[in-house]
């Protein structure tokens, strides 16, 4: 058709990949690597992510085409450190949802993934939705959700929390400006 897709999503549920994941994961891992589109992935309780990993890269996706997204949805600075050695970014992406984690958890765990020298790895965000399985929310749902899903609020709630928490300017634009940057023109 000519049509390419700008990104392909994919998602596991928690702590195991069922086969018929498996098997969607495998097709999205040839269209991305027939189109040259990035891929995208969601986890559950930031687990299953190496395995996303593993089995997009099999399928031809450059590892530094994938985010594991959802990663923030667990404080394990050593999982997240391995799918970093492979290339991949971490989707620090559910800031605002704290009856999931709180946020300054989030940020704790992003600044030991800094540290441990990967700052380059990271993209940030909050899983803004805005409908569900292609319905708007009712707008009795959308007035007690939409300070959640501003998409202001990464910039006025959580940079001035990383830079409680010691994050300089230079991380900040890292995270939100170089990083998906590089994301998606696909250079490193």
């Amino acid at each position: 058709t000519g049509v390419r897709p700008g990104i392909v999503k994919v998602a596991t549920g928690p702590h195991r990949m069922t086969d018929h994941e498996r098997t969607i994961f495998e097709a999205a891992a040839r269209a991305a690597a027939q189109t040259g589109a990035p891929v995208t992935t969601h986890t559950d309780e930031g687990t299953v992510g190496e395995l996303q990993q593993e089995i997009l890269t099999a399928g031809g996706v450059s590892p530094n085409r994938i985010i594991i997204g959802h990663s923030c949805g667990t404080t394990d600075t050593e999982y997240h450190v391995r799918i970093a050695d492979r290339g991949s970014y971490l989707g620090f992406d559910r800031f605002g949802i704290g009856a999931l984690m709180p946020d300054v958890e989030r940020v704790r765990s992003l600044l030991r993934v800094v540290e441990a020298g990967h700052a380059e790895r990271i993209v940030v965000s909050h899983d803004s939705v805005w409908c569900w399985q292609g319905q708007p929310f009712p707008a009795a749902a959308m007035d007690r959700l939409a300070d959640l899903f501003d998409p202001t609020r990464f910039d006025r709630e959580i940079v001035p929390l990383l830079a409680e928490h010691g994050a300089p300017p230079e991380l900040v634009d890292t995270l939100v400006v170089d990083n998906p940057r590089r994301f998606f023109a696909g250079t490193a």
